[in-house]
Parts: C-alpha cells; sequence; structure tokens
C-alpha cells in the first residue's frame, strides 16, 4: 500500500489524515463566515426590491445547504480517519505477528537443519 511522505510507515497516513480534516474544518469555518455575511448584507439591503431581496435569500439558502453539506463531510471524514487508522493499527499487529513467524520459521528450519546434518552424519559413520 502506497502512504507517501517521507515519514515511517507508521505515522504518514495519520497526517495525510489529518491534514485533509483540518482542510475540511477550515472548509467549513469559511462558508460560516460566509454565511453571516450574507446574512448582514441582507439586514443592510432592506430597500431593495422584492425580487432582488428574493435572490439574496435563495444564495443564502443555497449557503447553508453547502455548509450543511461540508458538515456531513466532515463527519463523515472524521469516521474515515478513525477507520484508517485503526486499520493501519491492524496492519501493523499484523506486520508484528508475521515478523515473529518469520523468526520462528527460521529457528525451526536451523533446528531441523542440525537434526539432517546429525542424521547423514551418524548414516556416514554407520556405513564406515
Amino acid at each position: 500500500m502506497f502512504r507517501g511522505g517521507w515519514a515511517p510507515r507508521s505515522q504518514a497516513q495519520p497526517v495525510r489524515v489529518c491534514d485533509i480534516i483540518v482542510l475540511y474544518i477550515m472548509g467549513y469555518y469559511v462558508i460560516t463566515s460566509l454565511i453571516k455575511e450574507r446574512i448582514n448584507m441582507i439586514k443592510q439591503l432592506q430597500e431593495v426590491s422584492l425580487k432582488s431581496l428574493d435572490m439574496i435569500n435563495k444564495n443564502a439558502e443555497g449557503l447553508e445547504k453547502l455548509a450543511g453539506f461540508l458538515h456531513n463531510t466532515q463527519l463523515q471524514l472524521n469516521d474515515l480517519a478513525t477507520k484508517v487508522i485503526k486499520l493501519e493499527r491492524g496492519w501493523d499487529l499484523l506486520e508484528a505477528d508475521l515478523t515473529k513467524l518469520d523468526k520462528r520459521l527460521e529457528s525451526v528450519m536451523d533446528q531441523l537443519e542440525r537434526v539432517v546434518k546429525k542424521q547423514v552424519e551418524d548414516y556416514e559413520r554407520s556405513k564406515n
């Protein structure tokens, strides 16, 4: 699995996920401030015609919907980040288990090699 960056495998993914989460949080707050600005603008433009005011209201509603969508996306990204971190931890545990099994297999192979070597030596001695 490609994780990118120069950081060690156990550190690269959480940093990238956190960066994405921070960007979405910043976007959410920017959209929220834009909505507040639009609402203030609507209050200042009460003298504008009803048709223009209606268009401004629709814009504000659209921005509110967009902010809600971004908020839901942020929540989903938080859930996704949690799952990715859990998978990363599981992957690290699996790698540790595989390393242990590999060392154990090497040990068994060494023991087997010694036993076979001894049997060959015993066989050679019995022939002589």
